[in-house]
Protein backbone atom coordinates (compact mmCIF):
# COMPACT_ATOMS: atom_id res chain seq x y z
CA UNK A 1 0.00 0.00 0.00
CA UNK A 2 2.89 2.52 0.72
CA UNK A 3 4.29 1.95 -2.80
CA UNK A 4 1.05 3.04 -4.33
CA UNK A 5 0.63 5.82 -2.16
CA UNK A 6 4.28 7.23 -2.99
CA UNK A 7 3.44 6.99 -6.30
CA UNK A 8 -0.09 9.08 -6.29
CA UNK A 9 1.70 11.57 -4.60
CA UNK A 10 4.48 11.46 -7.41
CA UNK A 11 2.14 11.60 -9.64
CA UNK A 12 0.26 14.33 -8.21
CA UNK A 13 3.53 16.25 -7.85
CA UNK A 14 4.67 15.88 -11.47
CA UNK A 15 0.97 16.74 -12.87
CA UNK A 16 1.46 20.07 -10.60
CA UNK A 17 5.12 20.99 -11.52
CA UNK A 18 3.97 20.79 -14.95
CA UNK A 19 0.44 22.84 -14.66
CA UNK A 20 2.96 25.34 -13.09
CA UNK A 21 5.49 25.21 -16.05
CA UNK A 22 2.66 25.83 -18.38
CA UNK A 23 0.91 28.59 -16.86
CA UNK A 24 4.06 30.31 -16.76
CA UNK A 25 4.92 29.98 -20.14
CA UNK A 26 1.81 31.13 -21.13
CA UNK A 27 2.09 33.79 -18.94
CA UNK A 28 5.34 35.27 -20.40
CA UNK A 29 4.25 34.83 -23.65
CA UNK A 30 1.51 36.91 -23.26
CA UNK A 31 3.33 39.96 -21.35
CA UNK A 32 1.00 42.88 -21.36
CA UNK A 33 1.38 45.34 -23.60
CA UNK A 34 1.10 49.59 -22.88
CA UNK A 35 -1.51 50.21 -20.53
CA UNK A 36 -3.90 49.64 -24.16
CA UNK A 37 -4.51 46.43 -23.32
CA UNK A 38 -2.40 44.76 -26.58
CA UNK A 39 -0.71 41.61 -25.83
CA UNK A 40 2.83 41.43 -25.93
CA UNK A 41 5.39 38.89 -27.22
CA UNK A 42 7.17 38.53 -23.95
CA UNK A 43 10.36 40.45 -24.88
CA UNK A 44 8.52 43.41 -23.49
CA UNK A 45 7.74 44.56 -27.50
CA UNK A 46 3.50 44.73 -28.03
CA UNK A 47 2.19 42.57 -30.45
CA UNK A 48 1.55 43.75 -34.08
CA UNK A 49 -1.96 44.69 -34.42
CA UNK A 50 -3.67 45.62 -37.49
CA UNK A 51 -4.13 49.25 -38.28
CA UNK A 52 -1.65 50.03 -36.17
CA UNK A 53 1.89 51.88 -35.95
CA UNK A 54 3.72 48.35 -35.54
CA UNK A 55 2.93 47.03 -39.50
CA UNK A 56 2.69 50.99 -41.11
CA UNK A 57 2.71 51.16 -44.75
CA UNK A 58 5.57 52.35 -46.49
CA UNK A 59 4.60 55.90 -48.16
CA UNK A 60 6.13 58.33 -50.13
CA UNK A 61 4.96 61.47 -52.37
CA UNK A 62 6.79 60.82 -55.61
CA UNK A 63 4.90 64.29 -57.29
CA UNK A 64 4.66 67.16 -56.80
CA UNK A 65 7.80 67.76 -54.62
CA UNK A 66 8.43 70.24 -51.72
CA UNK A 67 8.20 73.77 -53.06
CA UNK A 68 6.46 72.96 -56.40
CA UNK A 69 4.23 75.32 -57.73
CA UNK A 70 0.71 73.67 -59.29
CA UNK A 71 -2.02 74.38 -60.68
CA UNK A 72 -5.43 72.88 -60.01
CA UNK A 73 -6.24 70.04 -61.46
CA UNK A 74 -2.76 68.44 -60.85
CA UNK A 75 -1.40 65.27 -60.40
CA UNK A 76 -0.25 63.29 -57.16
CA UNK A 77 2.00 60.02 -57.39
CA UNK A 78 2.57 58.09 -54.29
CA UNK A 79 5.21 55.45 -53.68
CA UNK A 80 3.52 52.53 -51.40
CA UNK A 81 4.05 49.00 -50.20
CA UNK A 82 0.43 48.07 -50.22
CA UNK A 83 -2.55 47.65 -53.29
CA UNK A 84 -4.67 50.51 -53.39
CA UNK A 85 -8.16 50.36 -55.12
CA UNK A 86 -11.45 50.12 -54.43
CA UNK A 87 -12.82 50.13 -50.52
CA UNK A 88 -14.87 47.48 -51.91
CA UNK A 89 -12.35 45.00 -52.67
CA UNK A 90 -11.10 45.51 -49.13
CA UNK A 91 -7.75 47.04 -50.48
CA UNK A 92 -6.00 50.39 -48.98
CA UNK A 93 -7.06 53.49 -50.37
CA UNK A 94 -5.64 57.39 -49.47
CA UNK A 95 -6.89 60.14 -47.69
CA UNK A 96 -5.69 63.69 -49.22
CA UNK A 97 -6.21 66.72 -47.84
CA UNK A 98 -4.27 70.20 -47.06
CA UNK A 99 -3.41 72.79 -43.89
CA UNK A 100 -0.98 72.70 -40.57
CA UNK A 101 -2.11 69.92 -38.81
CA UNK A 102 -1.56 66.50 -40.19
CA UNK A 103 -4.58 65.33 -37.51
CA UNK A 104 -6.70 67.25 -38.69
CA UNK A 105 -7.95 65.75 -42.28
CA UNK A 106 -10.82 67.93 -42.16
CA UNK A 107 -11.99 67.92 -45.97
CA UNK A 108 -10.09 64.83 -46.63
CA UNK A 109 -10.73 63.50 -49.99
CA UNK A 110 -10.46 59.82 -50.67
CA UNK A 111 -8.17 58.09 -53.61
CA UNK A 112 -8.18 54.35 -55.04
CA UNK A 113 -4.96 54.57 -56.57
CA UNK A 114 -1.22 55.58 -57.07
CA UNK A 115 -1.49 58.47 -59.58
CA UNK A 116 -4.97 60.50 -58.75
CA UNK A 117 -6.25 64.14 -60.19
CA UNK A 118 -6.97 66.85 -57.28
CA UNK A 119 -9.24 68.81 -58.80
CA UNK A 120 -10.27 70.66 -55.68
CA UNK A 121 -7.45 72.56 -53.36
CA UNK A 122 -7.13 75.43 -51.90
CA UNK A 123 -5.14 78.38 -53.36
CA UNK A 124 -2.36 79.74 -51.96
CA UNK A 125 0.91 78.64 -49.92
CA UNK A 126 -0.14 75.29 -48.75
CA UNK A 127 0.63 72.13 -46.86
CA UNK A 128 -0.52 69.19 -48.20
CA UNK A 129 -0.98 66.05 -46.74
CA UNK A 130 -1.38 62.28 -47.92
CA UNK A 131 -1.85 59.17 -45.80
CA UNK A 132 -2.72 55.92 -46.24
CA UNK A 133 -5.79 54.26 -44.63
CA UNK A 134 -7.65 50.63 -44.80
CA UNK A 135 -10.99 49.43 -46.82
CA UNK A 136 -12.05 50.36 -43.33
CA UNK A 137 -10.67 53.85 -42.83
CA UNK A 138 -8.12 53.20 -39.92
CA UNK A 139 -4.91 55.05 -40.26
CA UNK A 140 -2.17 52.31 -42.18
CA UNK A 141 0.63 54.80 -42.42
CA UNK A 142 1.93 57.93 -41.02
CA UNK A 143 0.57 61.54 -42.69
CA UNK A 144 3.46 62.60 -45.29
CA UNK A 145 3.48 66.22 -46.89
CA UNK A 146 4.87 68.12 -49.46
CA UNK A 147 4.72 72.18 -49.52
CA UNK A 148 3.36 73.96 -52.43
CA UNK A 149 1.89 77.21 -54.33
CA UNK A 150 -1.61 75.98 -55.63
CA UNK A 151 -2.19 78.12 -58.78
CA UNK A 152 -6.32 78.08 -59.50
CA UNK A 153 -7.44 76.84 -56.03
CA UNK A 154 -10.30 77.39 -54.37
CA UNK A 155 -10.38 80.83 -51.94
CA UNK A 156 -10.80 78.06 -48.39
CA UNK A 157 -7.40 79.49 -47.03
CA UNK A 158 -7.05 75.31 -46.63
CA UNK A 159 -9.86 74.10 -45.38
CA UNK A 160 -12.19 71.94 -47.48
CA UNK A 161 -16.16 71.22 -47.24
CA UNK A 162 -16.25 67.31 -46.22
CA UNK A 163 -16.96 65.12 -48.93
CA UNK A 164 -15.52 67.88 -51.43
CA UNK A 165 -13.50 64.76 -53.09
CA UNK A 166 -14.41 61.94 -56.13
CA UNK A 167 -16.01 60.21 -52.83
CA UNK A 168 -18.24 60.88 -50.15
CA UNK A 169 -18.02 59.21 -46.95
Amino acid sequence: MDSKRGYRKRTLAAAAVLGLATALTAACAQEAGPDDGTVGLGNGEPAEQPGTGADEAMLEIMGPLDGDVVTVPFDVVVGTDVELGPIEDEVHHLHIWFGDDPTDQTGFDLYEADQVLVENAPDGEQTMWVQIHTFDHQPASEPVSVSLTIQGGTDGGGEEESGSGPYDY
